[in-house]
């Protein structure tokens, strides 16, 4: 079985859709990235000390630092249009080319996002992708978020096969490291901003899109 598991935010779904909104409350569009980094902090804690919280919840409490950090007080409208908005992002020009090639090359292809399944469900029906995909894989099902182990190996038990039938797809190094910790084959995508580092273990794909990533491992299939 070729299985080819796809991260979601940055990956698929461009999150710079959100930038008019942080430009709006913090007076900058590059507090969009810095909420992102304080999500992705909060989901190493969550993962590192085995206490789960749910990705949107860790999303709004980093929302809610960004209002102390830069003296702003949000109404709960506010609160709600963010938690909607994230939930409608455009996917990357490349995404679904990408995923159309995997399909006809016989592959299974899956996301596996630290997001609950039912907010990725709603992200990828939202961005016109929902129908290349043929399972959805969130954070509640092994209550553990990337990169720890568990939701990589839970997707391998899943469908029933070895976890280097599985190729993780992803824009960020900690994901590339996690999955190969986990013993899964890995693809990295050079969007912009995204460097791997020596400090992880190589992916077998390094792309700088996901249509091109797509070729390569059809290619070599």
């Amino acid at each position: 079985m070729k299985v080819v598991a796809f991260d979601v935010n940055e990956t698929l779904l461009d999150l710079a859709a959100l930038d008019p909104i942080f430009n709006g409350y913090f007076g900058s569009p590059l507090t969009r990235q810095e909420w992102f980094d304080e999500t992705i902090k909060a989901v190493f804690v969550s993962t590192i000390t085995g206490y789960y919280e749910p990705f949107p919840q860790l999303a709004l409490s980093s929302l809610e630092l960004l209002e102390k950090r830069y003296n702003k007080t949000l109404s709960e409208a506010d609160r709600t249009h963010f938690s909607e908005a994230t939930l409608h992002l455009p996917a990357h020009p490349d995404a679904a080319p990408a995923l159309k090639r995997l399909a006809a090359a016989g592959c299974v292809t899956v996301a596996l996002g630290n997001n609950i399944g039912s907010n990725i469900e709603a992200q990828l029906r939202r961005a016109g992708l929902w129908e290349y995909l043929r399972h959805i894989f969130g954070s509640e099902t092994v209550q553990r978020m990337k990169p720890a182990k568990e939701p990589y190996q839970f997707v391998a038990r899943s469908l029933g096969c070895a976890v280097d039938e599985i190729t993780m797809v992803a824009c960020h190094p900690w994901d590339i490291a996690g999955a190969r910790a986990a013993g899964l084959d890995a693809a990295f995508i050079e969007r912009p901003g995204q460097f791997l580092t020596a400090a992880i273990p190589s992916p077998k794909y390094v792309a700088p899109s996901l249509t091109a990533f797509a070729e390569a491992y059809c290619s070599a299939a």
